[in-house]
């Protein structure tokens, strides 16, 4: 069955968000992913789903993706122009679609693999970061954003939620636009989850959101039985 999207949102929640993403670099959507794709999802990384028997698998689940066979498959498909006949690519398109109504100018936007973000009470998870260093990497690869579904509800920081630190945004960006790479990566990877301006993403089930590529961002530490999955996409 193909899937078609209409225009996401009205014009003026379209001035809303966008107001949102210029000001504080982060906007959370009231449109969420329709439930029929978000359940058939969730039921799929379930079944998929393993934290890793080795330490490079638990640290490629917490640090990269889990699901790496999910995410493989869909990438392949994706690069082929099949938007359509796996639900994961068909929510890349969803979110893609997205990004293109919000971000200006929106010609040319790109994407990367999606990540599925499983994180469980007791597991590794990511430390305040920007995206885009690799260990050996001098110039970032910084997305323009990161588009991101809550396939579970987060209602509070013990639920896994992602925290971000919008405030440090303009710091950022002005610094990788200065070319002081390190700098940024320092300021980024110097946020704290107690810090006064820690924020924390919360929504329900299907919940998407907007972040800027230049807002550092983390994990909470799960405290709370169960899976928190979501499902992240850089856009470029």
């Amino acid at each position: 069955m193909t899937t078609t999207y209409s225009e996401p949102f009205s014009k003026e929640q379209h001035s809303t968000y966008r107001a949102s993403l210029d000001s504080t670099g982060f906007v959370i959507l009231e449109e969420g992913v329709p439930s029929n794709m978000r359940e058939s999802l969730l039921s799929e990384i379930t079944r998929s789903y393993s934290p890793g028997q080795t330490k490079e698998e638990r640290e490629d689940v917490a640090y990269k993706t889990s699901c790496r066979s999910m995410v493989d498959q869909a990438w392949e498909r994706w690069k082929a122009s099949d938007r359509q006949s796996l639900t994961l690519n068909q929510l890349a398109h969803l979110m893609l679609s997205t990004a293109e109504a919000l971000l200006q100018p929106a010609s040319n936007l790109w994407c990367g693999p999606l990540q599925i973000a499983v994180r469980e009470a007791g597991h590794a998870f990511p430390a305040p970061h920007i995206d885009g260093y690799g260990l050996d990497d001098k110039t970032p690869s910084t997305p323009r954003a990161i588009v991101g579904v809550y396939l579970t509800g987060v209602e509070s920081r013990e639920d896994g939620a992602l925290l971000i630190w919008p405030a440090r945004r303009k710091e950022i960006a002005d610094l990788l636009k200065e070319e002081r790479h390190n700098d940024a990566r320092n300021v980024a990877e110097s946020c704290k989850a107690s810090d006064q301006n820690a924020m924390e993403v919360l929504g329900k089930p299907g919940a998407m959101f907007i972040i800027d590529g230049n807002v550092p961002h983390g994990n909470a530490e799960r405290a709370n039985e169960g899976l928190r999955i979501a499902v992240y996409l850089r856009v470029y």
